[in-house]
């Protein structure tokens, strides 16, 4: 392979040294597409998540070229600042790819969701293939979130361009099987015979996320200098690591808090969001002792402070499956850890954690079921111990990072 020196440049908003979780899992790969004979540029954006990170316009990482264009650094958790940098760096793609000369493979994120516009442009404008990665589906994702309607002009516009992004792209490249039930039907209702919704439907390909395998590890309690830095030794920990959004339901984590106030167990938050604050302000209001809050740790510490926890929380949002996952399920896999997560029967959480059989999957209004689930869990130590090996082979098995690069070079070298 490292005879092959096709070039593959790849557009997201989110790039090293990024710690959003986009970023991250793209970095990854584009390592791996070098290690592996790949020549690799990257138009991306100067970090957005944490503003504090220093990243200069252009630099070379590990033999890539990231190009990092301009575009606006608002409060990403300000809904209209985070729609206002994500249209200056769109714009910023676009100016360039129509005046810059670029062949090779175009890699389209769907971050922000409308960036492969800058597909279209292309190849119809420069002839470049470009294959189009979907990690959130618009316009399904808005009207989920309320902020498009069904019916509405912006919606129907949004499926005229899916319909000419799809047969445009050499390959879409979706997250699940769910999301491709998803796409394919939107295939489905685009074209009115069976000559032509065939070919499209063979190009939508399944490649799951995954995580870093250096996950993969135990760490001993004496080894890991996080129990103390949180104050939790000796305890039973619950922890959910992440965005913490409206959207994730996560106040019935406080409502369990509040119901084991005074157990061995804690609940333990990383991360930052819109919903922070409400959260912060319910723990003090009811005095929950049992309750901490903690801002995103250095992306190097992750796999210590996932193993301070006994168990894992997964909160998705409602109504998403097939049309996004998050990325911390693989995480949360290969670290090895029990998992409970909130989310609809039978959707990809549902039917992953299942078939790992390494936690439970529960309604999520239902607090008592969430509580009782804690204290079972917390009485059966070997029950943990044998969720927490379920989910480490699973992810060997299914979700490492070896698999998925080899999937996308399949693609990238066969267009």
């Amino acid at each position: 392979m490292k005879a092959n020196r096709k070039e593959v440049i790849l557009l997201s908003q989110y790039f090293f040294p990024d710690i959003a979780s986009t970023g991250l899992l793209l970095t990854e790969l584009c390592i791996g597409l070098v290690s592996k004979g790949f020549k690799v540029k990257v138009f991306t954006a100067k970090p957005n998540y944490d503003n504090k990170i220093i990243a200069d316009s252009e630099e070379n990482y590990n033999d890539i070229l990231i190009k990092r264009l301009f575009c606006l650094r608002l409060n990403k958790n300000n809904k209209i600042f985070n729609i206002l940098n994500s249209i200056s760096y769109f714009m910023s793609v676009l100016f360039y790819v129509m005046f810059k000369e670029e062949k090779g493979i175009f890699l389209i994120v769907s971050n922000p969701p409308f960036l492969a516009i800058a597909g279209l442009f292309v190849k119809y404008f420069k002839g470049n293939d470009f294959i189009y990665l979907i990690h959130d589906l618009f316009p399904e994702a808005g009207i989920n979130l309320g902020m498009l309607k069904k019916d509405s002009l912006i919606t129907k516009l949004w499926d005229l361009f899916n319909k000419y992004t799809f047969r445009l792209s050499k390959k879409v490249v979706v997250l699940s099987e769910s999301m491709k039930t998803v796409v394919d039907n939107k295939i489905a209702g685009f074209e009115c015979n069976n000559d032509s919704k065939i070919p499209l439907m063979d190009k939508v390909e399944v490649i799951h996320n995954w995580a870093n395998d250096d996950f993969c590890i135990d760490i001993k309690r004496e080894d890991n200098p996080f129990f103390a830095k949180f104050n939790i030794v000796n305890k039973f920990v619950v922890l959910y690591s992440g965005n913490l959004s409206i959207l994730y339901k996560l106040d019935i984590i406080l409502d369990a808090a509040k119901k084991m106030i005074d157990s061995n167990t804690v609940f333990v938050f990383i991360g930052d969001g819109s919903h922070k604050n409400e959260l912060v302000e319910l723990k003090n209001r009811h005095s929950l002792t049992n309750v901490y809050f903690f801002p995103y740790q250095k992306y190097s510490d992750v796999k210590y402070t996932l193993n301070t926890a006994d168990v894992l929380i997964l909160s998705t949002k409602e109504d998403f499956d097939g049309v996004s996952v998050p990325s911390k399920l693989y995480t949360y896999l290969a670290a090895g850890k029990t998992i409970i997560s909130f989310a609809k029967k039978d959707s990809d959480i549902y039917n992953i954690i299942s078939d790992a059989k390494c936690g439970f999957c529960l309604n999520y209004d239902d607090v008592n079921d969430f509580v009782n689930k804690l204290y079972y869990l917390q009485n059966n130590p070997e029950l943990i111990i044998e969720c927490s090996q379920n989910a480490r082979d699973y992810f060997k098995n299914n979700f490492s990072f070896g698999i998925a690069l080899k999937e996308y070079i399949n693609i990238l070298s066969s267009v």
